[in-house]
């Protein structure tokens, strides 16, 4: 009777490691790449007064990835393309937002847009993070040029050539 308990009880605490360790695994994976910061996220559909989501940004390419940091996906829950993504004046936290984890954050909101509309999302990162986030959105990748700033010259432009 005893071994069959014992039995049932190691079956249940390898069975509820396994995440535990997918989630230490994933975190590990997150941090060492090259392009990765801390970034803590009020997502869209959360009510005011809505605690921080912790997680991790990463620079990718053309977009930028957040992954929450209690997850099992290896998948970014949200992406912002850098095309499509613009960033609204930073502020401070709040006097009812702190945390002590977030004792010097900032906070940018990101628009971002979806189909006809567009959709904002509050980002709190360190001030390395946030030069980083807005240097990221200003640049482009060496003969791409600036997509997001593509308008017909000025008459005066077009008159001299």
């Amino acid at each position: 009777m005893y071994l069959a308990v014992l039995k049932v009880c190691i079956v249940a605490l390898v069975v509820l490691a396994i995440p535990v360790l997918v989630i230490v695994a994933r975190r590990i994976w997150l941090v060492r790449t090259p392009g990765t910061f801390d970034c803590s996220m009020i997502l869209e559909s959360a009510a005011p007064g809505t605690l921080w989501v912790p997680g991790v940004c990463r620079f990718r390419s053309e977009e930028l990835w957040w992954y929450p940091d209690f997850g099992l996906s290896f998948a970014p829950r949200l992406r912002f393309p850098r095309d499509r993504t613009i960033a609204l004046p930073s502020r401070d936290l709040l006097g009812s937002e702190p945390a002590p984890e977030f004792a010097d954050y900032r906070v940018v909101p990101l628009s971002r847009k979806i189909g006809g509309g567009t959709a904002v999302w509050d980002l709190a990162m360190a001030p390395p993070a946030v030069t980083a986030v807005l240097s990221w959105l200003e640049a482009a990748p060496p003969g791409m040029g600036h997509r997001r700033s593509q308008l017909p010259p000025p008459p005066e432009a077009r008159k001299s050539s």
